[in-house]
């Protein structure tokens, strides 16, 4: 429970200026996290999952002039750009509930093409060296 705490209290703290409030959703033993971002900021087409073929965490692979890393690390990741910024959530569970809870918020943000601006986030890109997302 601190681990989570600690995490919560980061996330926060780095989005809490640019992007808003980070709510997070239990399921089990695992946590996804959900954001609630000004939508109208991404950049459409640029939510997309990530993944590395050995293993290692993608966020390291992936080059940005302007990046903010969050989450726990892991082999997976979500991708977005927002305000002339990369945002990665990098965990070990799967991008799936991820991709689909930012579905969601677009959807309650009013945005009536939600699923078609987040079509293309699944498959994962699996990385295999570094990759500029600029």
């Amino acid at each position: 429970m601190r681990g989570r705490n600690w995490l919560v209290r980061r996330a926060e703290r780095r989005l809490g200026p640019k992007l808003g409030r980070l709510r997070y959703v239990a399921s089990s033993r695992r946590i996804f996290r959900k954001a609630l971002f000004p939508w109208s900021d991404i950049a459409p087409g640029s939510l997309k999952a990530v993944t590395t073929a050995d293993g290692s965490d993608p966020d390291r692979r992936l080059v940005a002039r302007q990046k903010v890393s969050l989450g726990a690390g892991g082999r997976n990741a979500l991708v977005f750009q927002a305000r002339e910024t990369f945002w990665v959530f990098a965990s070990d569970d799967d991008p799936r509930p991820l991709v689909v809870a930012a579905q969601e918020s677009l959807r309650e943000a009013g945005m009536a093409d939600a699923v078609r601006a987040t079509s293309g986030a699944l498959p994962a890109v699996v990385l295999t060296g570094r990759t500029a997302l600029d």
